[in-house]
């Protein structure tokens, strides 16, 4: 979805249906609407990213609340609370929300960050080219991290919880604790990120793995 940043009380929206053109997975079809998004006739410094997992699911606010503070504090990503359901926490845990951002927080792990409270900027989106197509999983991960590394970028953070994630295990999803897509994900994003790793990131990273996991980087 893009937003954009002119008339925030008259939004409209325009919906279009295509079908994935490039690789087959979650990167593969937003790398596809990116596409579709670069060949508009619009002001790209006008509009926001905004995905959205088929799992999960926007406060009615959730895009209202991310456009006024990009507008007013003139940022380039915004970040909304989290609040994960699994089967452990079945009304909901509203999960930290970070109070900066920093490269480490992603190679260790994830500051509760992912596809769905991801909003930023079309121009910086595209500048960083979209999604990994060749990662099979971290891949909001390092969507962030290629974002941080831009020479220019702003963000803030929305101190509600308006974005509703469900990670019950009623079905195999990448992160399920064992797979071997997850394995195989994780050992490629510590291929493509290892050299930056200090001993103490690498540490927390290979904790992580084997703990939520259960993978031995």
């Amino acid at each position: 979805m893009i937003q954009s940043l002119t008339n925030r009380q008259n939004l409209k929206t325009k919906i279009i249906i295509e079908l994935n053109t490039r690789t087959r997975s979650l990167s593969g079809s937003i790398n596809t609407g990116l596409d579709i998004i670069k060949k508009l006739t619009i002001n790209r410094e006008m509009y926001f990213i905004a995905l959205l997992d088929d799992d999960d699911w926007w406060d009615e606010n959730y895009l209202k609340k991310s456009i006024e503070l990009a507008i007013d504090e003139k940022i380039d990503w915004v970040i909304s609370g989290l609040i994960r359901y699994d089967d452990n926490h079945k009304n909901g845990l509203k999960l930290p929300i970070p109070s900066h951002l920093d490269r480490k927080m992603f190679l260790s792990g994830n500051p509760n960050i992912q596809g769905s409270n991801l909003f930023v900027k079309l121009t910086k989106f595209i500048e960083i080219n979209g999604f990994d197509e060749d990662l099979i999983s971290t891949t909001d991960r390092d969507v962030c991290l290629r974002i941080l590394g831009l020479k220019e970028i702003t963000y803030g953070f929305l101190t509600s919880y308006l974005v509703h994630h469900w990670a019950f295990d009623n079905y195999e999803r990448l992160s399920t604790a064992g797979q071997e897509k997850k394995k195989r994900g994780l050992m490629q994003f510590y291929n493509k990120y290892k050299s930056e790793m200090d001993e103490e990131t690498e540490k927390a990273f290979r904790e992580r793995a084997e703990k939520l996991f259960k993978v031995r980087i």
